[in-house]
């Protein structure tokens, strides 16, 4: 089974969608330790949408169904240099 992640990058000023930025996803369990076995960051693909961004996680990972996970995201578009922090929690479909 794989896991999605997709969110939508925004200029904090202007709400303004971000597009064409480097973003980067690096997932941790509540220890604070990266979830294997996927080698972190891993780079989240643009979507079709203005300022989407998303990444495929691989079917291996070490997540448990009803666990909280903390994914911080980092994107860089030119000299801007963005770091948010969000919780997961993983279910099954």
């Amino acid at each position: 089974m794989t896991a999605n992640i997709t969110l939508t990058l925004r200029d904090s000023i202007t709400n303004q969608p971000v597009s064409g930025a480097t973003v980067e996803a690096t997932l941790y369990d509540m220890a604070g330790d990266e979830v294997g076995p996927d080698p972190w960051p891993i780079t989240m693909q643009e979507g079709a949408e203005p300022g989407e961004y998303m990444a495929t996680l691989d079917a291996g990972l070490e997540i448990n169904a009803g666990h909280t996970y903390r994914a911080v995201i980092i994107a860089t578009d030119g000299g801007t240099r963005r770091e948010s922090e969000m919780m997961l929690i993983a279910r099954r479909g």
